[in-house]
């Protein structure tokens, strides 16, 4: 009888033949070797086929799967599939994996059985935790269902290789990602996961910790994960738009009261609730004015604006959004938004730094 391995670590390869040896370096390192490494090359023009076979001539870890280009989202599908672990990994092929990260994911996993653990990464390699690493003390933060809301507008929530994935949540559901996009897919997919997770698990957490164990490399061009679209941002259709600052001002009030205390959860997820709502905000003002519109004045002096304001003025967090919307200008913001759209964003990054100054150049420290 075939012993199934405990992971399956799954990853798209495509034009990432300079740094594709360092990835499955780092992933065969593991200190825990209970896992299959599925690379699937998504007809690579380069030699990233060919290196991903030499490494599987030498470990039988490795299995390759070789297909037609199809994009990021068709490959992971393909991995999903043919994987036979009871935990995934979706990792990118232009990154690293600390040794750690399958045996501290595991260790934790076997604390809270039914809860999705999930790590840190880091942008800098040196940052990447060591052997020596298994033991240090580091920070948690728990999301039940409940502040599911909350947990969508983090920093890190939509980041598909920081978390230890249930495959059979994934096959019971049926979670696969969407084929149809062939950039900004890790976002859906951890969606549809942490929906699906909670249905079969209604008692359980996602656990975020700040344990440093992936390194994304932002430096790599070319590969499938790090394809940028080109889509302009102001291409909206108007319609769809219509009474969006009344539903965008209670999604914000339901997250808020879903977080609770700003200081119960990391600052930089505090921070990033308050950036993305504000923008979010001030496209709800931009958008009223476009369609004709009442001013949603709400937006710029209700409960929810004024909290995050109070917030970021406590924490001194600053971005270009904060003198609109602390004067309350709905022109200004408008036209904050329409540079922040913009190609130049000549008034966004005037007013960024004119207000940065006038608070004395001492925030975002």
């Amino acid at each position: 009888m075939e012993t199934k391995p405990r992971v399956s670590v799954i990853s798209p390869v495509y034009k990432v033949a300079a740094v594709l040896p360092r990835f499955i370096e780092s992933v065969l390192a593991q200190t825990d070797p209970d896992f299959e490494f599925i690379l699937v090359d998504d007809g690579s023009p380069d030699d990233s086929g060919k290196i991903c076979d030499e490494y599987a001539a030498k470990d039988s870890r490795i299995r390759v799967i070789h297909q037609k280009n199809g994009g990021a989202c068709a490959a992971r599908n393909a991995g999903i599939e043919a994987a036979r672990g009871e935990y995934f990994l979706i990792l990118d092929s232009d990154d690293a994996a600390s040794p750690l990260m399958i045996q501290w994911a595991l260790r934790r996993q076997a604390q809270y059985p039914n809860d999705l653990i999930v790590w840190d990464f880091v942008t800098d390699l040196a940052e990447l935790a060591g052997p020596d690493a298994l033991d240090k003390p580091y920070r948690e933060w728990v999301y039940p269902a409940a502040k599911l809301p909350a947990y969508y507008v983090t920093y890190k929530s939509g980041n598909l290789y920081n978390r230890l994935f249930h495959a059979e949540v994934i096959r019971r559901y049926n979670v696969r990602f969407d084929v149809t996009l062939r950039n900004s897919n890790d976002i859906p997919f951890c969606q549809a996961y942490h929906e699906a997770h909670f249905k079969a698990y209604p008692d359980s957490a996602i656990r975020q910790t700040d344990m440093p164990l992936y390194y994304w490399d932002t430096t790599t061009v070319g590969s499938l994960s790090k394809q940028k679209g080109t889509g302009h941002q102001m291409d909206w259709e108007p319609e769809q738009y219509r009474g969006y600052a009344a539903r965008v001002q209670a999604e914000c009030a339901g997250v808020l009261e879903a977080v609770g205390d700003f200081n119960a959860i990391p600052l930089e997820d505090a921070n990033s609730i308050c950036r993305q709502y504000l923008r979010r905000f001030a496209f709800g003002v931009w958008a009223a004015r476009e369609l004709g519109e009442p001013v949603p004045r709400a937006l710029l002096r209700g409960p929810e604006t004024r909290r995050m304001l109070a917030w970021m003025k406590q924490v001194k967090y600053y971005h270009a959004y904060y003198w609109p919307f602390v004067l309350g200008n709905a022109a200004l913001v408008r036209a904050v938004y329409h540079s922040d759209e913009s190609g130049a964003k000549r008034l966004y990054w005037k007013l960024y730094w004119a207000g940065y100054y006038l608070l004395g150049g001492n925030w975002n420290r």
